[in-house]
Formats: structure tokens, C-alpha cells, sequence
């Protein structure tokens, strides 16, 4: 993740410049503050700001597979470099990778593999004892 810090005193080019933080390096950098694609000048690390793209809100049951199980889960909402997904029974651990095939006839076709950011647990099912959680997943594109 970028830490980000704006400084519109900076002088300009193209466009008005911003103080980036690598998250390899941790060395400070300046960069556009419109650019979609950073590399550190220092570390060379390629940094994407994938928080930008826009996300579309949805509500489409479907079903993951994780290591020998099946798990129940519904998209929260999605973009073109991640989804929003809520569950219930174990969270997904910091960089679990899952395969995603959600098919729903009338909006959309995700059959792409995908990478944990990050999860939160919501509630916890007093009747069942199961936790819900809420995970964030990075898209990962295949070359």
C-alpha cells in the first residue's frame, strides 16, 4: 500500500507532482499525481493504484473452493482489479490465493484467480457459532 502525501507547492511539468513512499524500499520519490502506473526511483518496484478504479456494487451468491472444501459466499462488489467478498465459517488468511468462477446470466463472468488483501470479521452466527467475514481480493492476471 502507498502512503501517499500531496505537496502542491512543487513545481510542475505535466501535472501536479506528489510525495510517494516506496513499499519495498521505503524510500520517498516524487511522482504525478494522475499516474496510474509508478516505478521507484530507487528500488524499481512498480507500484499500481488500484484503489482508483471504480467499484460496482452487486449481490451474486456463489461458491469458492478452499484447499477440500466448499464455501458459500456472496460478491459484495467488484472492479477491474479486485472484489469485495462476504462468507461465513474461517477467514481467508493475508495472501490466500483462490480460484473465482462467479457466474451471474444477467451482469457479469468472473472465472479468474484471486489473491487475499486483507479481512475483517463481521458477526458471529450465535445459533450456528460460525463467524461471518468480509475479504478484499486482488485480481491476479494471467499473462
Amino acid at each position: 500500500m502507498c502512503h501517499v502525501e500531496r505537496n502542491d507547492e512543487l513545481p510542475e511539468e505535466n501535472g501536479l507532482v506528489e510525495i510517494r513512499i516506496c513499499p519495498k524500499c521505503g524510500k520517498v520519490f516524487y511522482a504525478l499525481i494522475n499516474a496510474e502506473c509508478l516505478i521507484c526511483h530507487h528500488c524499481n518496484h512498480l507500484l499500481y493504484d488500484q484503489r482508483a478504479a471504480e467499484r460496482i456494487p452487486v449481490s451474486v451468491d456463489f461458491i469458492f473452493h478452499r484447499k477440500s472444501a466448499q464455501v458459500s459466499a456472496t460478491l459484495e462488489d467488484y472492479s477491474a482489479t479486485g472484489v469485495r467478498i462476504a462468507y461465513s465459517g474461517k477467514a481467508l488468511e493475508i495472501d490466500a490465493v483462490i480460484g473465482l468462477d462467479i457466474v451471474d446470466i444477467e451482469q457479469l463472468a468472473i472465472d479468474m484467480t484471486a489473491k487475499t488483501v486483507w479481512t475483517k470479521r463481521l458477526a458471529i452466527d450465535t445459533k450456528t457459532k460460525n463467524a461471518a467475514f468480509e475479504s478484499g481480493l486482488r485480481l491476479i492476471k494471467e499473462c
